[in-house]
């Protein structure tokens, strides 16, 4: 499970991964959490979009992106620019569905050194069948994977927060965007 890293698709962009976005690429953030070690997340994000509004690509043309990418969308052909003119103005959830813990202090390992020995626990939904609900659990059991899970829902409003404020863009008919989050965390 801790392999599950979608690769964006660039030759079809009309797939989840691809959309454009004004966020910061070199903006890490920071939660406090009652935790008794500093760890880096790697939280996957599934956006379930609601409804969308066209948005004006002149204004946005200038500050807006390829996700994990530096390509502009100015730099795109001009019929995904009339394509991905849409803004989501609505979503039915922003669902982190599964959130990798690393025992690192420093955010630039985990981009070169991504080591089983620095994975400390993965968090994921559970399905209870028997009460039929879904709840927040480890994979490892660890103290400090247990301690995050219970502020799941905390970091899952942080997330929300997060992307309702960035400039969005997809095509009209997008129903998901798939995306990652480097969250840094900190004991308070």
């Amino acid at each position: 499970m801790a392999q599950c890293i979608i690769p964006q698709n660039l030759s079809n962009p009309y797939s989840p991964h691809c959309f454009f976005t004004n966020r910061e690429e070199n903006i890490v953030d920071t939660v406090f959490l009652p935790v008794q070690q500093r760890c880096v997340l790697l939280v996957d994000v599934h956006r379930f979009i609601d409804d969308v509004k066209r948005n004006n690509n002149d204004d946005t043309l200038p500050i807006v992106h390829l996700y994990e990418s530096s390509l502009q969308l100015q730099a795109i052909d001009q019929d995904l620019i009339k394509d991905f003119c849409w803004s989501p103005i609505r979503y039915k959830r922003i669902l982190p569905f599964l959130i990798r813990i690393f025992d690192i202090d420093s955010v630039e390992q985990i981009s070169y050194n991504k080591t089983k020995e620095q994975l400390v626990d993965l968090i994921y939904l559970h399905k209870d069948t028997l009460f039929n609900f879904d709840f927040w659990g480890t994979e490892r059991g660890s103290d400090l994977g247990n301690t995050i899970a219970d502020y799941m829902p905390f970091l899952e409003m942080f997330l929300w927060q997060k992307i309702a404020k960035e400039v969005t863009l997809v095509d009209k008919d997008k129903k998901l965007i798939s995306e990652s989050f480097i969250i840094f965390v900190s004991p308070y």
